[in-house]
């Protein structure tokens, strides 16, 4: 088996993949392969658990909630033609 090194990576690009990778519990090698694997589509992709990142923004919302934000967000299926002029 091969190894590969990467040259003149910068400082912010090297942080961040130190952080994701750490994020998914693996190492830099481990991460920084299965990226090249996956985007070269060598190995299936897996979805990456992005949705916990924003539950708390895309969640599924109750008949409640989604009648108050239909009443709050009501004023903008409004045109104005003045606007147009």
């Amino acid at each position: 088996m091969k190894s590969l090194t990467l040259h003149n990576l910068e400082e912010p690009l090297l942080a961040l993949l130190k952080e994701t990778a750490k994020n998914h519990k693996m190492s830099i090698n481990q991460f920084a392969k299965s990226l090249i694997e996956k985007s070269l589509g060598y190995k299936k992709s897996e979805q990456l658990p992005y949705y916990n990142d924003f539950k708390d923004f895309c969640g599924i919302w109750s008949k409640d909630e989604l009648q108050e934000f239909e009443n709050v967000t009501k004023q903008f299926e409004k045109i104005d033609q003045e606007d147009w002029k």
